[in-house]
């Protein structure tokens, strides 16, 4: 190493919990900028009686391409049960989902997407897609995927 280099002084215990605080700030700040912007989106494709949340939702379903328990999609959106219920209830009330009992288990139901909810699928491809090319404009995907790698590790 010559004389010139720059030696990068490790951060002080403090100084790193500061950095952390800011990611997970920036984060949420991050979600919440997305979120919004979603919004904006769905008026713009004309979907309305729908949150972000609950579009994720259906996003979830979609690609599972069958019928999930309410306590599946859960753990899978990384929710508690009652928050899923919230949701599913609220879909169910849309017209975005509808729910069948378990042919295996008479006491617990299965979600699925609605006609309704397949008829916008094409919207909520196009909402989504236009979502991230704004968000990673200025992204090679190089950074993508060193953002992918370090998101799933936290």
């Amino acid at each position: 190493m010559s004389k010139n280099t720059p030696i990068s002084d490790p951060l002080t215990p403090l100084a790193l919990r500061r950095l952390q605080a800011e990611i997970h700030m920036n984060s949420a700040r991050v979600l919440r900028g997305m979120e919004r912007r979603v919004q904006i989106l769905f008026e713009e494709e004309g979907i309305m009686n729908l949150t972000p949340a609950q579009a994720n939702v259906l996003m979830l379903l979609f690609h599972r391409r069958k019928a999930a328990r309410a306590n599946v999609l859960a753990e899978e959106f990384s929710v508690s049960e009652v928050t899923m219920g919230r949701f599913v209830h609220a879909l169910e009330a849309s017209g975005w989902v509808k729910r069948d009992r378990d042919p295996n288990d008479a006491r617990a139901w299965l979600v699925s997407p609605t006609p309704q909810a397949y008829g916008t699928l094409g919207s909520l491809i196009t909402v989504s897609n236009r979502m991230m090319d704004e968000a990673f404009r200025d992204f090679e995907s190089g950074e993508i995927e060193a953002f992918h790698a370090q998101t799933r590790r936290v």
